[in-house]
């Protein structure tokens, strides 16, 4: 007999492997960690609206996810104030092909932005603990994406 699916657990584990991802670009390949940030970003909120039981609407659009999510979970605007939505959904395209401005990577400030907001929403959902906070760049050790606390 088959198991019966866990969405929640899906949109959560696809959204630790762009965490993951965006975790080993953020140094060396900005372009692609922003782009795996926005992912990450929105994986997690679709997976916390299952988990509320909320329609998903197909969008990549993080500030529309947020305004949805929030109707139950209200502290999450708090989460989002100090961060620009739009620009978090950009990454999903804009320096993904040739632009108007001829700007191919992200500044570091926009990459360190994006995966503090990233990690922010991550905590608030459950998938990392506290004591992994401050080790975005740390890449020496060991991910504990999968939301486990290292042994």
């Amino acid at each position: 007999m088959n198991e019966p699916r866990n969405l929640v657990k899906e949109w959560f584990d696809l959204a630790n492997e762009d965490w993951e991802a965006a975790r080993i670009f953020h140094d060396s390949r900005p372009r692609l960690a922003v782009y795996h940030y926005h992912q990450a970003v929105e994986k997690v909120l679709k997976g916390q609206m299952v988990k509320n039981k909320l329609p998903i609407k197909k969008t990549h659009v993080i500030s529309t996810l947020v305004v949805d999510l929030a109707q139950v979970q209200t502290d999450l605007l708090a989460l989002c104030k100090d961060i620009d939505l739009d620009k978090v959904t950009s990454y999903a395209t804009y320096f993904r092909y040739p632009n108007e401005d001829g700007r191919t990577e992200p500044k570091k400030e926009e990459v360190a932005s994006v995966a503090k907001f990233a990690q922010k929403l991550r905590l608030f959902c459950g998938l990392d603990h506290p004591a992994e906070e401050n080790t975005i760049t740390n890449q020496q050790k060991p991910y504990t994406w999968l939301g486990k606390p290292p042994k």
